[in-house]
């Protein structure tokens, strides 16, 4: 499992960092909305791209993608 931040989207996710992902075979996360939360939103991880220091430790930046996955 992966730890992610997540940029972009809708605002209940942007800047988030979630913890127990794993991107997919195509680099993709699907956050799923929860009672209190929107919609599910999808977001690709950069697996090259410098770890972001957070409070809950180092995690891989995640950019919005859209509400579906974008066809491959």
């Amino acid at each position: 499992m992966a730890m992610v931040v997540t940029f972009g989207g809708p605002l209940e996710y942007a800047n988030q960092v979630w913890s127990d992902v794993e991107p997919d075979q195509d680099g993709y996360v699907l956050i799923l909305g929860g009672a209190a939360a929107g919609q599910e939103a999808w977001y690709v991880v950069d697996p090259e791209a410098e770890l972001i220091p957070t409070d809950q430790g180092d995690a891989m930046p995640a950019e919005y993608a859209g509400e579906r996955k974008p066809e491959s």
